[in-house]
């Protein structure tokens, strides 16, 4: 019930302007990201073709009009294979559209990014899930998302369905259980050099370093 009427029972519905679906998928939210942030592409055709524009502050307004239309709320998604390839393909057909290329001018992906000055959005979303996963392990156990995070069904009397299960976002962050302090200090240190590749430091996920090896160390005083 939602005051006095009854909550009517959908298979989507869109909530701070992310779809959310019963199954958990995020393919529709993520391809409803994209068409949006092609739609900010498309209305900003003038601007791309000004010769007058400099290619970076052409890039900066990429960033703040197109990068953060298509990448809202994804620190929340699956980082799997498939999403992170998607929104690399999304990027660098915008990059191909702002710069005037065409596919036969043969321009790898690499050298795209290079020109531009751009990094990933597959590396961008992996620092988004970074930030969001070190806040909420700073969040009190009893919360509503702690508690979802660490609920168990099979504990509470649930049985696992025949196939292989979905991808959970808690499967692609590769810290979903704390180990020992080696395997998680192994683990931060090849998630920091993945993301980190070409910047000096982030203070960000530093931080999150520190507060994820203070919550080890309170969790595991005795070993």
């Amino acid at each position: 019930m939602v005051g006095d009427k009854p909550a009517e029972i959908v298979e989507e519905f869109t909530y701070l302007g992310s779809i959310l679906s019963n199954d958990g998928s995020i393919l529709k939210d993520l391809m409803h990201r994209i068409a949006k942030a092609s739609a900010v592409v498309g209305r900003l055709s003038a601007l791309w073709r000004k010769p007058s524009i400099s290619r970076r502050t052409k890039m900066r307004i990429y960033n703040a009009s197109v990068g953060s239309v298509l990448l809202y709320g994804a620190e929340t998604w699956p980082a799997t294979r498939s999403v992170l390839s998607t929104v690399n393909i999304a990027q660098t057909k915008h990059l191909h559209r702002i710069e005037g290329l065409s596919w036969h001018d043969f321009v790898s992906n690499e050298n795209l990014l290079a020109l531009t000055g751009q990094t990933p959005f597959s590396v961008q979303l992996t620092q988004q899930t970074l930030r969001w996963y070190g806040h909420f392990l700073r969040m009190p156990t009893d919360t509503p998302a702690r508690t979802i995070f660490d609920f168990d069904p099979v504990l509470h009397g649930g049985k696992r369905p025949r196939s292989r299960p979905p991808t959970r976002w808690k499967d692609t962050t590769g810290l979903a259980k704390v180990p020992g302090r080696k395997a998680l200090a192994v683990q931060i240190e090849a998630k920091f050099v993945e993301v980190q590749k070409d910047m000096v430091c982030d203070f960000e996920l530093t931080d999150y370093m520190l507060s994820t090896a203070d919550i080890w160390s309170a969790n595991n005083k005795t070993t």
